[in-house]
């Protein structure tokens, strides 16, 4: 979701809204993460005046205060709902999410852990085909095409996108868990090929 510039807030203040109560909104009615420098935009004020009342809003919105919290994430700032209360939206929604299979997962994670990447990076992993799981991860919005690799065929590259990030929880690729030894001995060895 996209916000127009408030051509003067100081008008919209006037009629009993602060900054402060703004920028709250607009946080509640985003489906995506909002920056803020994309709010000091939206109000017309400078950035540092919006992340001292991020900040305050982090504090006020705190995990286990409320029904739902507010957190850093994908660059941005975001709701989410506790996680104590994820048995009662399911109820109430009557809805499952369609879960992953095992296969995506773990195109996902090589992805994550390795991009950009090609097919043939993913499926030398993996040891079998991937065109399914990386077909399913490209529909859901997990992956995207990052351009072609310098290489004969130009194969495609994959990366994770923000919605990623949001899925997994994750503010940027670096707050993933580190490899076992194992796993990241077996990566640098496939990285040299």
């Amino acid at each position: 979701m996209k916000f127009g510039y408030i051509l003067n807030w100081k008008e919209t203040m006037s009629i009993d809204y602060s900054l402060h109560r703004i920028i709250e909104g607009l946080l509640f009615i985003s489906d995506v993460p909002l920056s803020s420098d994309e709010l000091a935009k939206t109000v017309g004020v400078a950035d540092f005046e919006v992340q001292s009342i991020l900040n305050d809003l982090c504090e006020t919105y705190a995990p286990g205060r409320h029904g739902f919290y507010l957190r850093a994430i994908a660059g941005g700032y975001q709701f989410y709902v506790g996680a104590e209360i994820a048995d009662y939206m399911q109820a109430f929604f009557s809805l499952k999410q369609p879960q992953l299979s095992q296969a995506a997962l773990e195109t996902a994670a090589i992805v994550a852990y390795r991009e950009p990447v090609t097919r043939a990076d993913i499926e030398g992993v993996r040891g079998v085909s991937s065109d399914g799981p990386i077909r399913s991860l490209l529909e859901r919005g997990l992956l995207e095409e990052r351009g072609r690799k310098e290489a004969p065929g130009r194969p495609i590259l994959y990366g994770t996108t923000g919605l990623f990030l949001r899925t997994f929880g994750l503010d940027c690729l670096e707050d993933l868990p580190p490899l076992p030894e194992t796993c990241a001995a077996a990566d640098e060895t496939l990285q040299e090929e």
